[in-house]
């Protein structure tokens, strides 16, 4: 039996999969751990426990809009968001997973629903359909199947984090190679598995941020303990080229764990204050490394690529859009009190918006990551008004 130290945090009481709304509401105050216990001895082969009052749906963050008039309408976006949805020259009939969780952000966000999830009623997610043969039942959970060269074909953890963005629950089902299971049997697979020194942290912290409070510490399979203090200090510490795509998704997923501290606190007084310092200091690095064109390079902090011996990284077109689309997505996901200047914002949206359109359509289906991010921020800073979606 779990033995707490009260800790006072808000319950988040959520139905299943509310769409449309916050889809949270902070109903009353409730004690709940930060937590004290005696690491049990356990066997590593046994998978790791979750508190049984986890909330069923995810704790979801708005995006803080920052509005730019664009001079582009729904349905120059629109085409673009069917172009990227396709299925690639490589893939099959089917687009690949990556493809889907990527675009189905933007179907999402522009008002859609994503053909691989199943709803009951229109504001309740009731089934995940993603291909029965790309998840397997094990002894630990539920874990994505890997190629047959044995790599992920996706990030670790993307599809727990990807779901939580799409405020899907736990407690909706996702078909398997042995029949459908619970989306908390991911989680219960990614918290069994989690490390600090795991090689892909981001979209793991995402969805354990997103799905466990108010519950702020947890133990894997081995009987470690962490807490998202420890998370976010070990993320703060990072070399941002180590990083997926080129450290933006680090500082996305610190962004993202801010403003969910600032929903019901799950940070220590003094991480949350280093945290914000960290962001307000990232920040300011991006803005000071804007191009003259409006897009950003791809060692746009100077602080984040200090000290790394690599190489020189191609200055090819692909990659600045790859560092402006996901840069402007971060510009909105960050609270009002820290937020770039406007014209900052316009000109990268500005330099996106004619980027894509002076590429071949084939370039942009290809390069589906870098342009899913462009078009997303484009969207946002264009068309969402008082939408509600996650990050």
């Amino acid at each position: 039996m779990l033995r707490y130290r009260t800790n006072t945090l808000f319950l988040i009481c959520t139905s299943c999969g509310v769409v449309g709304s916050l889809g949270l509401v902070f109903a009353s105050l409730f004690s709940i751990s930060s937590a004290t216990k005696a690491v049990p001895e356990r066997s590593s082969h046994l998978p790791a426990e979750l508190v049984e009052m986890l909330g069923r749906s995810p704790v979801v963050v708005e995006f803080d809009r920052m509005a730019i008039d664009l001079p582009c309408d729904r349905e120059e976006l629109s085409r673009y968001i069917s172009l990227l949805s396709a299925p690639g020259p490589t893939e099959t009939a089917s687009p690949s997973r990556s493809r889907k969780f990527h675009t189905g952000r933007l179907v999402a966000i522009s008002g859609g629903t994503p053909e691989w999830i199943v709803k009951r009623q229109p504001n309740e997610v009731n089934y995940v359909k993603l291909g029965s043969e790309d998840y397997l039942p094990t002894w630990r959970g539920l874990e994505a199947v890997a190629m047959a060269n044995g790599d992920r074909s996706e990030h670790r953890d993307q599809t727990l984090s990807t779901l939580a963005e799409l405020d899907v629950a736990l407690n909706c089902r996702i078909e398997t190679r042995e029949g459908s299971r619970l989306v908390a049997d991911l989680l219960t697979t990614s918290i069994s598995e989690f490390h600090l020194d795991q090689k892909e942290i981001s979209w793991t912290a995402s969805a354990i941020a997103s799905y466990l409070p108010p519950q702020t510490v947890w133990w894997n399979r081995y009987g470690e303990e962490f807490s998202f203090d420890t998370v976010v200090q070990e993320m703060m510490g990072r070399k941002l080229n180590r990083e997926s795509c080129r450290g933006l998704h680090l500082v996305m997923t610190l962004t993202k764990i801010l403003r969910i501290d600032r929903k019901g606190r799950i940070l220590a007084p003094e991480v949350r204050e280093s945290l914000n310092t960290y962001l307000h200091g990232k920040l300011a690095e991006a803005v000071e490394a804007q191009l003259e064109d409006g897009a950003w390079p791809m060692l746009w902090s100077q602080s984040g690529f200090s000290d790394v011996f690599e190489y020189t990284p191609e200055g090819s077109n692909v990659n600045r859009v790859l560092v402006t689309g996901h840069m402007l997505e971060w510009f909105h996901m960050l609270p009002k009190d820290i937020k770039p200047p406007i014209k900052v914002v316009q000109a990268g949206s500005l330099w996106m918006l004619n980027n894509l359109r002076s590429v071949p359509e084939e370039t942009v289906n290809k390069h589906f990551c870098p342009y899913t991010h462009a078009v997303l921020s484009l969207y946002i800073a264009r068309f969402l008004d008082n939408d509600r979606h996650g990050t």
